[in-house]
């Protein structure tokens, strides 16, 4: 029996009730020509909330030569080959059932539903190539132990095979389904790390196509072993160096009328501040020149303030040897831009919202952390701010001399026409301001810093729910130079966002040992309507882990959730701080 022949018999006859009654309807997906399968598991994310199909089947990996019948007007000679035909799908589907409306209204709307989510190129005229690529730095394999890594299985389904680059002793060692080989190596971040990197690589054993990294800190390393191992360099190392040092990527914007500073300690910072002549305008930001996930930054309102931020950054421990900038604080709406280009090409790129961290507060205090609360896609920004943003981003990724590549970028609004409040039900989100007589100066952009890799892992969820896209495979076709699938998988759907999507990061309440199970699967059994309503999560700690300091490689958040709406923004902002407010979780104190 064929698996499509017998996956649609488990559905019509399934173990839980033999006596199916119920019409059921199916759907097939078939070729439209001879090629081979772009990518192995496409339906999977790009039927995602779909809501139509109740369970599907995909059939065929990245590669492979698909079984073409073509389809003729013969209807009695089609049902004879029904069969083949049959044999031939890469997916079949079966939908949901409607007891109000019939399964040709079902498979109608499905047509319809299939159209917008599958026009792109997804059958290639030759097979792919099966590359192996190395990954320098296994963050995004590891930690996921009851979650399959975004990255392991974005690269299953390209046919790509992972040489992991790491540490002697790393924790991804436990996970050898997860890669083809490790190689351990010494990961410290001085200047003979490219040469440390293409010696590993050298062995005839380990040789690879590409070479890549997620992490911020070893981008400059993987671009110059790229050069070194004569692998495709996407990205030059003088753009990298410029990206990853705030301060010098300060350089890169036109407004001259912000100046930064950059010092390395309080001793420094004086002297600096004695040679001014004009009073410093506070509030200000003081933050690494090198740093991650937001750890050291802060906001000053007072001179006291300042010089208690820069001594605090020059004796942690993780900044050590980092400059330390100082900058004006920008009070407008946050972004997140992303970008997928191709010499110099927009193949994709998307704008959402950075809801207000803790720091952005009138009332918040210098200690008070700037990471992520929320992100939500589409943005709600007037179209022609976010067409502005777009923009002028794009052309600061060329000023840098990026062409190809993936580009998670962020900033803010200077003189938006819109403004983060809450309402009088307690919701945080964008409104108009309204000042009667303000007259509005013009828009324009703030950079707060280029990323030239993929968003983190739970954005990268979110845009794949969204959009259909899926940044990690991009970025491991961008390493190879795979312009052909770089280019079919970057094509979003036909009408756009499906949804309006929060990715939503639960903070943690301090450091100690967390006390709880999977809060996730405790919501599920509390309020499964809410979970109905999250399409990714994940809890980043088990009962009895220890939630210890940033600096010390701990997560800043306890739990993240992307959650979905397709009825407006207001409804999934709702929810959002609803599935929030529910989750149940305890730390002990050490």
């Amino acid at each position: 029996m064929s698996p499509v022949v017998k996956f649609m018999f488990e559905c019509v006859w399934p173990e839980s009730n033999a006596s199916q009654t119920e019409v059921l309807a199916f759907k097939l997906v078939l070729p439209s020509r001879p090629g081979f399968l772009a990518e192995t598991d496409f339906l999977s994310r790009r039927l995602a909330g779909c809501g139509l199909i109740n369970s599907l089947k995909t059939f065929g990996v990245a590669g492979q030569e698909l079984c073409y019948i073509p389809i003729s007007d013969d209807v009695d000679k089609e049902v004879e080959n029904v069969l083949k035909l049959m044999d031939s799908a890469i997916c079949l589907m079966s939908l949901n059932h409607y007891p109000s409306r019939s399964p040709l209204y079902a498979l109608e709307s499905l047509e319809m539903a299939l159209i917008n989510r599958l026009s792109f190129p997804w059958i290639l005229k030759q097979p792919s190539k099966r590359y192996r690529i190395a990954l320098v730095e296994a963050r995004h394999l590891s930690g996921g132990r009851d979650v399959p890594p975004k990255l392991f299985l974005s690269a299953v389904n390209l046919g790509i095979s992972l040489v992991v680059l790491d540490r002697e002793g790393h924790e991804v060692q436990n996970c050898p389904n997860l890669y083809e080989n490790l190689l351990p190596i010494d990961m410290t971040l001085d200047d003979a790390l490219p040469s440390r990197i293409a010696t590993a690589l050298q062995h005839p054993d380990y040789r690879v196509d590409g070479i890549t990294s997620f992490t911020d800190r070893y981008l400059v390393a993987t671009a110059r072993a790229a050069k070194i191992l004569g692998l495709p360099i996407i990205m030059q190392s003088e753009s990298l160096s410029l990206s990853t040092d705030k301060y010098i990527m300060r350089q890169l914007s036109t407004e001259s009328e912000y100046t930064s500073l950059l010092v390395s300690g309080p001793e420094e910072l004086e002297q600096t501040m004695e040679a001014f002549t004009d009073p410093v305008g506070f509030p200000l930001v003081v933050k690494p020149s090198h740093g991650k996930n937001s750890e050291g930054v802060s906001k000053v309102a007072n001179s006291r303030e300042l010089f208690h931020s820069v001594a605090r950054l020059a004796r942690t421990e993780s900044t050590v040897g980092s400059k330390i900038v100082i900058e004006p604080y920008i009070s407008g709406p946050e972004i997140d831009a992303n970008y997928v280009l191709l010499d110099g090409e927009i193949l994709f790129s998307e704008i959402g919202d950075d809801f207000p961290s803790a720091g952005d507060s009138d009332t918040a205090d210098f200690t008070a952390d700037f990471h992520e609360s929320a992100m939500l896609y589409p943005s709600g920004l007037p179209q022609k701010e976010c067409d502005l943003m777009r923009k002028s981003l794009y052309d600061l990724l060329l000023k840098a001399g990026f062409r190809t590549g993936i580009f998670h970028v962020e900033a803010r609004i200077r003189n938006s026409e819109m403004e983060y409040q809450l309402s009088s039900d307690g919701l945080m989100d964008l409104v108009k301001i309204v000042a009667p007589g303000k007259i509005y100066q013009k828009t324009r952009p703030f950079l707060l810093e280029i990323n030239a890799r993929a968003p983190g892992q739970m954005l990268t969820w979110g845009t794949e729910f969204t959009y259909g896209i899926d940044y990690f495979s991009l970025q491991l076709l961008a390493a190879v130079m795979d312009r052909e699938r770089l280019r079919a998988l970057s094509r979003p759907f036909l009408h756009g966002a499906q949804s309006w999507t929060s990715v939503v990061f639960v903070p943690t309440k301090g450091l100690g040992i967390f006390d709880g199970d999977d809060v996730f699967q405790d919501l599920h059994r509390r309020h499964p309507e809410l979970m109905a309503q999250v399409s990714h999560h994940r809890c980043m700690f088990r009962y009895g882990d220890s939630i210890l300091p940033l600096s010390d490689g701990s997560w800043p958040w306890v739990a993240w959730f992307v959650a979905f709406s397709r009825i407006n923004r207001y409804h999934v902002v709702k929810l959002g701080h609803m599935i929030k407010d529910r989750l149940h979780y305890n730390v002990i104190e050490r």
